[in-house]
Parts: structure tokens; sequence; C-alpha cells
């Protein structure tokens, strides 16, 4: 019975990090681990269904789910941050995919099925030595792991239902109800001098949700999406309108986005060699490197060969030639290798970085295929969220004295089932809502790779107004990311995030208000993905 149990909330858990995941971080800049979300909905679900379940057996069954389930929302935060530059790069292939239900989900069941099989594979390659290494703090598994073992957690848990029904009640109310209007205008447009304020409209069904994203992540984002806001309106526009009034808005906007991206990625570039040069040096004089750590058995080594045959098949069936797969799977590997220690010590992920280092030469060797670009990036990101992930689940079993086979077999079911859900959900919220500007889910991340992609088509001097622009949040050690964030985001979007982070300064622990407002934000984005489904 228990066992029956653990496999229905394992299906229900990923479907909900999935449903939440997807809508997050397409409208948003932000892809926060939903690991402790899971495992207190599973506690409060536990002790609905089995109120007399030992210690034991709880851990049991909060760990298995909870491990194979956040797979589905790192697989989710992945394509959300990488597949829909597809879109802005070639519209009408996307589009084309996107009208063939069938073929969209199937498409991008493939392609998180050999990645994320990728990077669960270099998870448990990894995983023998990163287990055993004090300096790995895994500090996500370590985090799950206790709120298990706490009883007082369950105070969190009702905080989190506490949240998810506000949510509910607040999206209901808006749904079905004229209560509260669809709209607020806040101020009307002002023209002072050279400077414009444009009219604020907040549109009510997402002032919850963003608030909670803002809190959440507060400490994050708050400050960089200011920074973009007031660049966009103090710097940006009235350059625009007296110096640049022959070009276009929109045009003028994207060029100076991309000179931003641009001087990113070349300083990210350039401290490439540095940062491998650096890395290897460390393994020398430690005695030890990755490779020399395989495990050295014909049979193991035959069995993953036969794994990439899939992964093989699937590349060759977009055009990629032998040598560019080899390229991709190789690079991948020594990425995200590199994200698996970095997410092991410090629970960060930054899979974006590794996913440009890839694409940039890929573009220079291979030329240019929007599709075979958007598969390098979304591989390489899927990969290193997986891997991370992973290992996070791996160390919360470890703690928990959990069975380590069957943990194994939980994060392969957690892959299979985030593959047939994710395309799905993924068709379900872009046919409903669309893409872009115009649209709630803005994949400022995935517009961010298209400028610095299509860089060459826009104003060269705008452009080098945006770089000069970069230089300047570097100076500043501002996260130029974030910083697009409040340039690409609506203004009210922007606003709403801002004020929920301020917000977190005006509590003396945000960690005891995150469970709450971890509900609202979890709520509110699968309220959204069952609107598209009635």
């Amino acid at each position: 019975m228990v066992t029956f149990f653990i496999v229905l909330l394992t299906f229900f858990l990923t479907f909900f990090s999935v449903g939440v995941m997807s809508f997050i971080t397409m409208a948003s800049p932000v892809g926060p681990w939903i690991d402790v979300t899971l495992v207190l909905l599973g506690m409060f679900l536990v002790k609905i269904f089995f109120r007399n379940l030992s210690l034991v057996k709880t851990t049991q069954v909060l760990g298995y789910s909870t491990a194979a389930s956040s797979i589905g929302g790192s697989v989710a935060t992945a394509c959300g941050f990488a597949f829909p530059t597809l879109y802005f790069l070639k519209p009408d292939v996307f589009m084309q995919l996107l009208h063939a239900p069938v073929t969209f989900v199937t498409f991008l069941g493939g392609l998180i099925l050999t990645a994320g099989g990728f990077g669960m594979l270099m998870a448990h390659i990894c995983a023998p030595r990163f287990l055993a290494d004090t300096t790995m703090s895994f500090p996500i598994g370590q985090m799950t792991y206790s709120l298990m073992s706490v009883t007082s957690s369950i105070k969190k848990a009702y905080e989190l239902i506490a949240g998810l029904i506000l949510a509910l009640v607040f999206n209901g109310i808006h749904l079905f109800t004229d209560v509260l209007p669809k709209k607020m205008v806040v101020w009307q447009a002002r023209t002072i001098s050279w400077w414009t304020i444009p009219t604020l409209v907040v549109r009510s069904e997402w002032v919850l949700m963003l608030l909670a994203i803002g809190f959440v992540t507060g400490h994050v984002i708050a400050i960089p999406l200011a920074i973009g806001v007031v660049i966009k309106f103090l710097m940006a526009d009235p350059i625009h309108q007296q110096f640049f009034c022959t070009i276009k808005a929109d045009d003028f906007f994207f060029a100076f986005c991309s000179g931003i991206v641009l001087q990113s990625t070349f300083m990210s570039l350039i401290e490439l060699p540095q940062y491998l040069y650096s890395f290897f040096k460390q393994k020398k004089n430690r005695g030890t490197t990755f490779f020399a750590s395989l495990p050295v058995n014909f049979a193991y080594w035959g069995i993953i060969i036969l794994l990439f045959i899939p992964t093989f098949i699937f590349l060759w069936q977009l055009n990629f030639s032998i040598l560019s797969q080899l390229y991709l799977l190789l690079f991948t590997a020594l990425c995200t290798y590199q994200i698996a220690i970095i997410g092991s010590k410090t629970g960060l992920a930054p899979v974006g970085r590794f996913a440009t280092w890839v694409m940039v030469p890929f573009l220079l060797l291979f030329g240019f295929d929007p599709v075979q670009i958007t598969v390098v990036a979304t591989f390489v990101e899927i990969s290193g969220m997986v891997v991370v992930d992973t290992l996070f689940g791996r160390k919360m079993a470890q703690l928990a004295q959990l069975d380590s086979k069957k943990i194994i077999y939980y994060q392969l079911a957690g892959l299979i089932a985030s593959s047939l859900l994710v395309g799905i959900v993924f068709w379900l919220l872009i046919s409903h809502f669309g893409l872009g500007t115009s649209s709630p889910l803005i994949v400022q991340r995935c517009q961010a790779r298209a400028l610095l992609i299509n860089a060459s088509h826009f104003d060269y001097l705008v452009m080098v107004l945006g770089i000069v622009c970069g230089f300047g949040l570097k100076y500043i050690r501002i996260n130029s990311t974030l910083v697009l964030g409040g340039l690409l985001l609506p203004i009210d979007f922007s606003l709403l995030l801002i004020i929920g982070g301020l917000a977190t300064y005006l509590v003396k622990n945000r960690e005891n208000y995150v469970p709450f407002w971890s509900g609202v934000f979890a709520a509110s984005a699968l309220f959204m993905l069952l609107k598209t489904l009635f």
C-alpha cells in the first residue's frame, strides 16, 4: 500500500513541479528550486492519507517521491530558459512545430530523454566521489532532508497549504466574478521635458503571483531588476528620442539589449581559458582527475555506449553530423561536470553561462541552423539542471539512509514522466498565451540568447551604447542577465517583482515566510495551466 502511494504521489508531484516551473521560468527571469515546496506538499498529503505512518516510512515516502518529482521541475526550468529561443530565431519553424501537437510533444520529449539521460549518467559517475567529499555540502539536498526529519516542519507544510489556498481563492474570484478589476491604471502617461513616464496598467491576475516570486527570490533579483527599469526609462528611452529617432523604437531597444548581451558573453568567453586552466591546475595539484576516477569495467562501459545510441539517432534526425555530435557530447560532459561541482558546493546551477560556452563555438564551427542552435543550448541546460538535481536527491537519500538503487529507479521514472509531461504543458501554455513581449510568457532568457545570435542585424552604434552599459554594470558588480529582465519585462511585471523582493527587507527572517509565499506562486502558476485546459 505504501509503495503504491509513493508511485501516485510521485506522479502527482511531478505534474505539479512541471506545471509550476514551466510557467514560472517562461514568465519570469528566475527559476527557484522546487524541492522544498515538493517535500512540504508531500508531507501535508502524507498527514492526510496516513496519519499514523511511522517516521521511517514517512521519510521513505517523502524521500523517494521528492527525489523523483524534483527532476520534473529541473527539466521544465531548463526547457523554459532555452527551448523558446527557436521562436525568436525562426518564428515560422517554431509555429509550424507548435501547430503539430504530436510532433511538438515528441520532439521536446526526445530532447528531454536524451539530454536528461546524459545528465543523469554524469551524476551516476560523479556521485560516489562527490558524496564522499566533505567539501560538497549539497545545500538543497541537506535542506530537503532536514525538512523531512524535523517534526516542526509540518507547521511549514500548513503554511505552504495556506499560501496555496489563498492563491486559488484569489484567482478564482478574479476569474469567476467581477469583484476585482481585470486591469488597474496606476497612473497616466506624463511627459516632462525629454523624459516620458509611460502609462502604468497593472493586470490584477498577476499581482499575487509576481509579488510571491519577488519575495521568494527577492534577495537575488530586486536590485538588478530595479536598475534595468531605471536604465530603460532614464537612459535608453531618452537617448532614442533625442539622437536615434529615425530608428524604430523596438529596433533601437533590441540593439541596445543586444550590446549588453554581447558584452556579457564576450567577458564570459575571455574568462573561460583562465577558468579551465585553474580547474586543471587544481586537479593536478591534488593528484586526481575526473577521468582517473572513472570505473574500469568493460561491461559497465558497454551499457553506457548502448545508452548513447538513442542520443546519436535523435541528433542524426536533426541533421547533426557525427563530428558535431561528438563536439556536443564532449563539451556537454565537461560543462555538466563543472556545473555539478558548483551546484554541489553552492546550490546554484549556472547552466545559461555554460550553454553559451558550448553554443558560441558551435556557431563558428558548424554554421547557423536555428533548430540545431536551440537543441545545443537546451541540451546543455537540461543536462546541467538534471545532474545537479540528481546529486541533491542522492545526497538526501544518503542522509535519510534510503535504498540507493531505489532512488536511481525513482529518479529515472521522474525523468521519463517529465519527458511525457513537459511537452504537453509547454504546448498548452504557449498555444494559449503565446510568447514574447506582448505575452505573459516573456521568456526573457531566450530573448537574450536570440539577441546574441542575431546581433549582426542591429544598428552597430546603438549596440556600442549597450556594450558600454554592460561594462558599467560589470564595474558595479550587477548581474546583467537579471538587469535584462528589467529591460525586457513589461513595466508592471518588473515593479511587482521589485516590490516583492524589497519586502524581504521588512521582515527579520525571510526564511520563515518562504513556505507561505512558495505556496502562493506555485498555486498561481498551476492555476494558469489549469485555465488553459478548460
